[in-house]
């Protein structure tokens, strides 16, 4: 007897061990979340945004409990969802809660085709009433009744929203996409560590690419440095030129920097060239980006070519000598003819070199200089 219940005590006490290891294993692996911010919608409801991790304690997104009346026609009715968006504010999707669907005038429940279309105008960034008023979704119509009017949706959104719900989609869509959008990017930012950007880059999403170049700060843009200088190889156009618009000072002055832009630079736009040439000026530091500098110089004079001399002119203390011999024989080689000003800076260039004052003698015997 004493045996069976020892027996009954040791198995009572496994299960318990056993209950409580998994509970255990279950916390620890429970997505952790945590109130960021409130923010009011246009109809003055306050909405307290949660952000959402992985179990690593990165930031995976953000949800929200949205509770609104809508009135149309005199009726008002209740509008209650859980909304979700990415860590740039992005929305992703809405949930709805059992027992409180949503409903359209006259207390009719949403159908399925309802919320499929309510979906799909949540997930649009430029519905048809984006630059619209909300008395301005329907119009007066005339109808067979004592008041003689009745509100219609006007043509040019009634094949987005849904007939009933036209002023739930409004507000729905405004609460999605409004100033939330901007309060999580802020947010997110400052949650950025090691794993989160290193998950955004690898994302590959050019609207990802243009936030965080925008947002890191000067040792996450040292250490995100090989990926700064892929999205520059990859990308064209106007990210380049943000990205090289949008880098602290000092990485720009690296010569790590400046190295990896000498296979880069022959691939950018104009308009990004531009942007690191005006970048560069008095921080040049790499010989080996100076002398593709000096072999692009153009034979006509261009803002290109300005922008080259003043370089040159302005970083005459860090380059290797060799590097202005370079330059002034590209200068010679290509006729390219030196304004007063760049005339002036070229002499000062060469005033105490014996050997470049050889290169201002022929630019001069060309009639180059001024």
């Amino acid at each position: 007897m004493n045996k069976n219940k020892l027996t009954s005590s040791m198995i009572i006490t496994l299960i318990a061990v056993i209950i409580l290891l998994s509970s255990s294993f279950d916390i620890r692996f429970i997505n952790k979340s945590e109130p960021a911010f409130h923010f009011l919608t246009e109809d003055s409801i306050n909405i307290e945004v949660i952000a959402l991790f992985e179990q690593d304690s990165v930031l995976s997104g953000y949800k929200a409990y949205v509770f609104s009346p809508v009135c149309e026609d005199t009726t008002c009715y209740p509008v209650e969802l859980e909304f979700y968006w990415d860590v740039l504010g992005r929305f992703q999707r809405y949930e709805i809660f059992p027992g409180r669907e949503l409903t359209k005038l006259d207390h009719k429940p949403f159908t399925d085709a309802d919320y499929k279309t309510l979906s799909k105008l949540l997930l649009n960034n430029e519905p048809a009433f984006l630059e619209m008023k909300r008395e301005d979704l329907v119009v007066k119509v005339k109808k067979d009744t004592v008041d003689g009017y009745t509100g219609a949706t006007i043509a040019a959104i009634k094949n987005e929203v849904i007939a009933g719900a036209v002023y739930s989609c409004y507000t729905l869509w405004h609460i999605a996409h409004g100033i939330v959008a901007d309060s999580i990017k802020n947010h997110t930012q400052k949650h950025f560590n090691q794993e989160l950007l290193k998950k955004l880059f690898d994302s590959g999403e050019i609207e990802v690419a243009y936030y965080l170049t925008s947002r890191l700060n000067e040792d996450q843009c040292f250490t995100f440095l090989p990926e700064i200088q892929k999205l520059l190889s990859e990308s064209g156009g106007f990210l380049a030129q943000h990205i090289l618009d949008q880098l602290p000072q000092k990485v720009i002055s690296s010569e790590s920097f400046q190295n990896s832009m000498v296979s880069i630079m022959p691939n950018l736009d104009y308009y990004a060239q531009k942007s690191l040439l005006q970048r560069l000026d008095g921080t040049l530091t790499s010989d080996k980006l100076g002398k593709v500098l000096a072999e692009s110089i153009e034979p006509r004079g261009s803002l290109h070519n300005e922008l080259i001399i003043e370089i040159f002119c302005d970083n005459k203390s860090q380059l290797d000598p060799e590097l202005y011999q370079t330059f002034l024989q590209q200068l010679l080689t290509k006729q390219v003819m030196l304004n007063k000003i760049q005339s002036e800076n070229i002499k000062e260039l060469v005033k105490n070199d014996k050997q470049l004052k050889v290169y201002l003698k022929n630019l001069k015997q060309k009639g180059l200089v001024q």
